[in-house]
């Protein structure tokens, strides 16, 4: 019963002197309408048409003290090593987001987390060392903390309820949560940080949400022309994108001088018809020549849309040097619209391709252009293979037949029961040519 009552006693003591502290904190820090009671201290922050509630509460178990701040911007954040699964969504910033979980509307979320306001979690979190301190080397670091749908809660170290630090440190955070308010102009924020923010996949973010969320807003537009001068590859490529025409010269840029492979085909497969023949397949011959396959890529999928021999003739040398998903793209290619010379490459090549994938394509591609002289290579190609490569051939065939049985007067069409014979349907009467190699 004696320890219990010595228990009461020291827990009442660090109650009543942590107490006077977050007193003296609260007024340090310039809470207005300031109360106490059991629980705390209680006032509002900043602010007088939009004040923050904040509670400071001594959690007598530990003689800790625990920051409550209600207010502040409606997401959550967590930090991830408290939590399973990937979950949130990125900021963009890497070292953040492998650190932080973020939930919540994106768009706010993007401009609250800018710059100083991921700064200002990483020291609510006690993921970060503090400014420098009056009264010490640092300010106090706190021990944990939570954003849970735009209430903040931070801990501070146990035993410090009676630290003369203790003021300066809850004066940093309210002041440091005031930077996860909700801002009064969303647009401005956004620009701000697509125009500033150190990390580039944040100003790319920032930029993309600007213009999703704000369009017609007057500093959309200039933000996006500001960001054609960005050093950032993919932030110039996503205002070029945005800017249409405008963007064009930016696009081109990138298309021919991008670092990231990524930006070159993206910029490539924006401009499209924009490019003449001779221009992507130069872009083709240099990406191939630097081993940037992706973008090679690219210029194989605007090809394919083209129509003249010399497009024909290099998407032919791609089937027949390449292998992987260029030359999966090239046969796709060659099976998009009926050019000559395109069923000749993927009978001749495709078909034969050491790469299974490369020869179920050409049979794909087959099965979109091929005439009633594909039927028998196809027919052929099927009893080489087995599996999927098989039944493309297979499907290839079916196809072809679906557009040349029941022809009109004229026209080819092929007979399936006879094995891929071909008959000519005339107006009364009916010719056939069977395959030569069948004997009766």
């Amino acid at each position: 019963m004696s320890t219990r009552w010595w228990e009461r006693l020291v827990t009442l003591f660090w109650h009543v002197l942590g107490s006077g502290q977050h007193l003296v904190a609260a007024e340090q820090a310039g809470l207005r309408d300031i109360s106490q009671d059991l629980s705390g201290v209680h006032g509002t922050y900043g602010d007088e048409d939009a004040p923050l509630a904040v509670s400071i509460v001594m959690r007598s178990r530990d003689e800790s003290t625990r920051l409550r701040i209600e207010g502040v911007a409606r997401i959550s954040v967590r930090m991830r090593g408290m939590l399973t699964g990937s979950g949130g969504f990125v900021t963009g910033d890497e070292g953040f987001d492998r650190n932080f979980r973020v939930e919540g509307d994106e768009t706010l979320a993007t401009a609250v987390l800018d710059e100083q306001g991921r700064d200002a979690v990483r020291w609510l979190f006690g993921a970060a060392e503090g400014p420098p301190s009056v009264l010490g080397a640092r300010v106090m670091r706190p021990a944990g903390g939570a954003i849970d749908d735009g209430d903040v809660t931070v801990d501070f170290p146990a035993g410090h309820a009676s630290d003369p630090l203790l003021p300066e440190a809850i004066t940093h955070a309210l002041v440091t949560a005031q930077r996860l308010v909700r801002p009064a102009d969303l647009a401005e924020r956004l620009a701000r940080s697509a125009r500033t923010d150190r990390v580039e996949a944040v100003r790319r973010f920032s930029l993309l949400a600007l213009q999703r969320e704000c369009p017609g807003h007057p500093l959309a537009g200039e933000t996006l022309r500001a960001a054609l001068a960005d050093p950032g590859e993919t932030v110039r490529l996503e205002a070029a994108l945005a800017l249409g025409a405008e963007g064009a010269p930016a696009l081109r840029a990138l298309a021919a001088s991008a670092q990231e492979e990524a930006c070159s085909a993206r910029a490539l497969q924006a401009l499209d018809q924009e490019l003449d023949a001779a221009e992507v397949l130069r872009f083709l011959e240099e990406y191939r020549r630097e081993r940037r396959l992706k973008a090679a890529t690219a210029c194989v999928e605007v090809l394919g849309g083209r129509g003249g021999a010399e497009e024909v003739e290099a998407l032919r040398r791609v089937l027949a040097e390449e292998a992987g998903p260029l030359a999966r793209a090239a046969a796709a290619a060659l099976g998009q619209g009926r050019r000559d010379g395109a069923e000749a490459a993927l009978l001749e090549v495709g078909l034969h391709h050491a790469r299974e994938s490369v020869r179920m394509a050409s049979a794909q591609a087959l099965g979109h252009i091929g005439s009633a002289a594909a039927v028998l290579p196809l027919e052929e190609a099927a009893g080489r293979e087995a599996g999927a490569p098989r039944r493309a051939a297979h499907q290839a065939v079916a196809e072809i037949q679906a557009r040349l049985v029941g022809a009109a007067a004229g026209q080819l069409s092929v007979a399936s029961e006879s094995g891929g014979a071909v008959s000519i349907a005339p107006e009364g009467g009916q010719v056939t040519l069977s395959d030569p190699r069948k004997k009766d």
